[in-house]
C-alpha cells in the first residue's frame, strides 16, 4: 500500500510540474501576442486556463502531501501540521523541479530531432 502512495504522489508531483508548464506556455504567447508576435495561438479566456491550472496544479500537491503523510498513531494537532507543512513545501519543490526537467527533456528531444 505505501509503494501505491508513493506512486500516486510522484504522478502527482508530474502532472503538477506539466500545468506548471502549460500555464507558462500560455503566459509567454500572451506576452508575446501584446508585443504584435503571432507566433503560438492564444486560447479563449488565457487568464482563466493560467488560473484553473495553477489552481489543479497546487491541488495536486496538497493531495500529494497528504498521501505522504505516516499512519498517525496519536493525536498531536501541532506535530501533524508541522510535518504536513514540510511535505507540502517538499511537494510544490518537487513540482517546480519536474517541469525543469520536462523542460529540460523536450528541449533536448526538440534539438536532437526527435520530435
Amino acid at each position: 500500500m505505501r509503494a501505491a502512495r508513493l506512486l500516486a504522489a510522484t504522478l502527482n508531483v508530474v502532472i503538477g510540474g506539466y500545468l506548471l508548464l502549460i500555464a507558462n506556455g500560455i503566459s509567454v504567447a500572451m506576452q508575446d501576442r501584446a508585443l504584435g508576435w503571432h507566433i503560438t495561438p492564444v486560447p479563449s479566456r488565457p487568464v482563466a486556463r493560467i488560473v484553473v491550472y495553477v489552481t489543479v496544479a497546487i491541488a495536486l500537491q496538497l493531495g500529494s502531501a497528504w498521501l505522504l503523510m505516516p499512519a498517525a498513531t496519536e493525536r498531536d494537532a501541532a506535530r501533524f501540521w508541522g510535518q504536513y507543512a514540510a511535505r507540502l513545501a517538499l511537494c510544490i519543490g518537487g513540482c517546480f523541479v519536474a517541469a525543469f526537467v520536462l523542460l529540460f527533456l523536450v528541449m533536448a528531444l526538440l534539438d536532437a530531432g526527435v520530435i
